[in-house]
């Protein structure tokens, strides 16, 4: 269905190791040397997406502000927010 050359570039992209390379192993259509650069392939590819993943982390933390949540109260200010009774649903 493919030319033969795009057909081997596309099994060296993730895709084809999401789903038809475990069904062929459970199929048992790959065994051997083949399975083990399968699995080869695949860890490589958990890699690269935890390196990319980690490495766009830590740039986005670097970019990372917020606003209005970085107060801190006092001590007597904690408190009297602590000892405040809780506000009662009124009763109709």
């Amino acid at each position: 269905m493919l030319p033969p050359l795009l057909k081997q570039i596309l099994y060296f992209t993730p895709f084809p190791y999401q789903l038809y390379f475990p069904i062929s192993i459970y199929l048992g259509r790959v065994a051997g040397a083949e399975l083990w650069h399968g699995l080869a392939i695949q860890l490589a590819w958990v890699l690269a997406a935890y390196g990319f993943a980690r490495w766009m982390w830590r740039r986005g933390i670097k970019h990372y502000s917020a606003f209005g949540g970085n107060f801190s109260l006092s001590s007597s200010e904690r408190e009297s927010a602590l000892s405040r009774p809780a506000v009662k649903a009124r009763d109709n």
